[in-house]
């Protein structure tokens, strides 16, 4: 029972302890994680060393010791999955993930070709094709006639590496901003309805999940 009631805390605590360290700006000592993410020090301590172990966070020997994220490591809100010996487990791609991929393999597409080809929901498929094109990724090259039958034509117009672009929010003094942001360069594109295209660093970042 005792052994289920910690497995149960640290899976309850690994979200906001990653999202903690990602957020970090230096490395952090456990008693500072706690702060952030108000996990029990056990739990804290228990999956900072799975972490350690997997290659993930790197541990700074010291009174107290220090822990920070692998700078290599991608920053994403849930932390990947990694068995008790340490080892990671493969994570299914997201809808967005393979929705990107189908793109840079096409290259030339319509909406059946991309639905069919990327396994994703239409809605979600129009989400995405919408904030690549607001960014600049996507060009629609011909538009659809519904009373012909025909679909929208689109095409890749910037392939800037594997990793799909994300979609996030953060908060300005004019409210909630939306922007795609590109890890593949770090580049940072406000897609928001309405405003100007740019490009800057930007705090408290809230991705969205797809």
């Amino acid at each position: 029972m005792a052994y289920a009631l910690r497995a149960d805390t640290d899976r309850a605590v690994e979200g906001p302890l990653w999202r903690a360290l990602a957020a970090a700006p230096s490395p952090a000592s456990v008693a500072d994680l706690h702060v952030q993410c108000h996990g029990h020090p056990n739990a804290i301590q228990h999956r900072l060393a799975r972490w350690v172990r997997a290659g993930l966070v790197a541990r700074f020997d010291g009174r107290p010791k220090l822990y920070a994220m692998i700078d290599t490591i991608e920053p994403t809100p849930e932390p990947p999955s990694v068995r008790i010996d340490g080892r990671l487990q493969p994570r299914p791609r997201t809808a967005r993930e393979r929705l990107w991929s189908a793109i840079r393999v096409l290259k030339r597409f319509d909406l059946p070709q991309l639905l069919m080809s990327a396994g994703a929901s239409r809605r979600s498929t129009e989400d995405y094709l919408n904030c690549l094109q607001r960014a600049g990724y996507v060009r629609c090259e011909r538009r659809g006639n519904s009373m012909s039958g025909e679909w929208s034509r689109y095409s890749l117009a910037r392939n800037t590496g594997p990793k799909s672009p994300r979609v996030t929010h953060r908060a300005t003094g004019d409210g909630r901003v939306r922007e795609l942001v590109d890890p593949n360069t770090g580049e940072r594109c406000d897609i928001s309805p309405g405003r100007v295209s740019l490009r800057a660093a930007a705090p408290a970042i809230v991705e969205e999940r797809g």
